[in-house]
């Protein structure tokens, strides 16, 4: 692997900008830092694709108004019909997806590379037909690696009402599938409108290591709170004041330190003082009562 030299120097100049550079030769992208490589010959052509690319990204002058616009949401799965047309790798983990979700999977595919290890689906181990679809599915995922059969497939879904999520080329698709990442109750699902699937999921990972095994308990903390100011016979309300002030408070570094008096304490401060993890239901994770 080629070493890269790099001169930095301090420049006022902001955002980047690209700079055609002798016929032949790559072009340069100036950034604030002003970078100066030293790049061997062999790489000046993918290189100078790359440096095309990002001067015809900078010159269409792309608005957030101009991208897609996706309704982020949560779909209740259980022991609802899906469809996954494919037998690719693409399609073998978003079937893993679905049959977690607790949904109620059809595989239309003559094989499958990575049939899953856990969960029961029913397996057509052929190509596609029309007869597949019908109005009781909910969602289908078409993922072949004939676009064409994407296309067929997602426009007939689309007739009939039935969300698509198209994971392959020559589809048109009404939902992504995001990242996620799971702590207890607590998910977090990175999208990045279907630009990157790759990007996504570094994100989430980002976003799973700064929420740590201790948010798993925080909410449930906070499930319980919430279920307690809905049925508290004073009416107190519930909102994201009493929230903030118990995470301002140090809730999630108490509970990651196994402080459960100082949680008790805290929250008897914020919430009230007959307010305590037994009197919310809730049982330490150390098992003392």
């Amino acid at each position: 692997m080629p070493r890269f030299r790099w001169r930095v120097t301090r420049s006022a100049r902001s955002p980047f900008s690209v700079r055609p550079g002798p016929a032949g030769t790559a072009p340069r992208l100036i950034s604030s830092l002003n970078w100066k490589p030293t790049i061997p010959v062999n790489w000046q052509k993918p290189l100078c694709f790359l440096a095309d690319c990002c001067a015809n990204w900078l010159n269409t002058n792309c608005l957030e108004s101009d991208l897609m616009s996706l309704f982020p949401a949560m779909l209740d799965l259980q022991d609802r019909l899906c469809l996954v047309f494919g037998g690719g790798t693409v399609a073998c983990r978003k079937l893993q997806s679905l049959l977690a979700a607790g949904a109620r999977v059809r595989l239309v595919a003559p094989d499958c590379r990575r049939p899953p290890a856990r969960g029961e689906f029913e397996w057509l181990r052929r190509c596609w037909r029309p007869e597949d679809l019908s109005p009781d599915i909910l969602l289908v995922v078409v993922a072949t690696d004939n676009p064409r059969v994407n296309r067929e497939i997602a426009e007939t879904a689309r007739r009939m009402n039935i969300l698509v999520n198209a994971a392959a080329v020559g589809a048109r698709g009404d939902l992504q599938f995001p990242a996620v990442r799971r702590r207890g109750r607590l998910t977090l699902a990175v999208g990045t409108e279907g630009g990157s699937p790759a990007l996504a999921g570094l994100v989430a990972d980002l976003a799973l290591q700064r929420f740590g095994s201790e948010w798993e308990f925080v909410a449930e903390l906070a499930a319980a709170l919430r279920r307690s100011a809905l049925t508290a016979a004073s009416g107190q309300e519930y909102n994201q004041s009493f929230l903030r002030l118990l995470l301002d408070g140090g809730l999630a570094e108490l509970v990651a330190r196994g402080r459960w008096n100082d949680v008790d304490q805290l929250l008897q401060t914020v919430c009230g003082g007959n307010c305590s993890l037994a009197a919310l239901g809730l049982e330490r994770p150390d098992g003392n009562p």
